[in-house]
Parts: C-alpha cells; sequence; structure tokens
C-alpha cells in the first residue's frame, strides 16, 4: 500500500485513523486536510461537529475570510452556515465581524435590509452607531424617514431633539416649512415659548 509516512505519517498514526473510521486508501483519496493548514486529527474534531472533509473541501473556506473553520462552527450555533455568510455581503465590508451582524438579528435588524438601506455612515454616521436608528424606530422614525426629511443637525440639532419637537406639537415637515427659528437668533425651543404669549414665527 501507499506508504503512511509519504504523507508525514508514521504506520502508528495509520493505525489510530482507523480507529476513527479512516482506511489510509480514503485518507490518500480525499483531499489532504493539511493541504488547508488542517492535520487529519482537526479533520476528525470537525467531524464531531457535523462536518464532513468533502463538505468542507466543497465550501468556500472560512479561512479564506479572515475565520477559521472552528469560528464557522460557531456561526452556525447562530443559525448561519458557511454558504450564506458567504453569500451576503460580508459585514467586515463595513467595518462589521459577522459577530456583530448577529447582534443585529438581536435588534432586529438582517444583513439584506441593513445593506439596502442607505447607508447610515453616509450621513456622517458610523458604523458604530447604526444601533441608534434602532432607537429612532422606537420613537416611530424609520431610518428612510430619517434620511428623506430635511436632517436635524443640519440646524444643530440631534434626531432626538426632533422626537422633542414633535412633543410640543411640532412635525419635522412644518419645522422645514416655517421660517427657521434660528434664523431670528432662536432656537426652536424659543418658538414653542414664544406661541405660548400669543406669538407665532410668521407674525
Amino acid at each position: 500500500m501507499e506508504k503512511p509516512h509519504q504523507h508525514g505519517e508514521t504506520w502508528r498514526n495509520l493505525i489510530n485513523m482507523e480507529k476513527h473510521g479512516e482506511t489510509s486508501s480514503t485518507w490518500r483519496n480525499m483531499e489532504k486536510p493539511h493541504q488547508h493548514g488542517e492535520t487529519w486529527r482537526n479533520r476528525i474534531n470537525m467531524e464531531k461537529h457535523g462536518e464532513t472533509a468533502s463538505t468542507w473541501r466543497s465550501v468556500e473556506k472560512p479561512h479564506q475570510h479572515g475565520e477559521t473553520w472552528r469560528n464557522c462552527i460557531n456561526m452556525e450555533k447562530h443559525g448561519e452556515t458557511a454558504s450564506t455568510w458567504r453569500n451576503m455581503e460580508k459585514p467586515h465590508q463595513h467595518g462589521e465581524a459577522w459577530r456583530n451582524r448577529i447582534n443585529m438579528k438581536i435588534q432586529g435588524e438582517t444583513a439584506s435590509t441593513w445593506r439596502n438601506m442607505e447607508k447610515l455612515h453616509q450621513h456622517g454616521e458610523t458604523t458604530s452607531t447604526w444601533r441608534n436608528v434602532i432607537n429612532m424606530e422606537k420613537h416611530g422614525e424609520t431610518a428612510s424617514t430619517w434620511r428623506n426629511m430635511e436632517k436635524p443637525h443640519q440646524h444643530g440639532e440631534a434626531w432626538r431633539n426632533r422626537i422633542n419637537m414633535e412633543k410640543h406639537g411640532e412635525t419635522a415637515s412644518t419645522w422645514r416649512s416655517m421660517e427657521k427659528p434660528h434664523q431670528h437668533g432662536e432656537t426652536w425651543r424659543n418658538r414653542i415659548n414664544m406661541e405660548k404669549h400669543g406669538e407665532t414665527a410668521s407674525t
């Protein structure tokens, strides 16, 4: 038979292999795990996690994206498969690791919807603050309506202040349509105070 040591193994290791259901012929015929930086022992560990050498060879190797096959196993614990993870746009292309994608799902976001929405960082937001859009939606705001409206921070206000405005009966559309209070040295809060005294911005 083909000598085991031709692949860096002694015959004693071949005996150990056969204890795990491997024969020297099948081991020679399959693509050798160590060609991908794995020894046959690691292949055995892989199979304990439901991976076979054939499927592992056939899938795009996780380490091609900076992940080891062990991390692929962790992914699958979260309902991710190596194939779906490869096919989706990789979260780390936006500065996020796949683990953060899992966190996104806890917040009700999927990678597909997160990619499809206009990226927050295009408006000066970083991926670390994308969770704030989730907070926005708790206040009845969606990322699309927030992008489409005139951005409050263009007038020195954060989106949270817009929420405060609406508590006072102001909407972003009416606030944009009226002459901006700060053009007269007033903030929107002062406009509210004005109206308490019977004054309107127009008068």
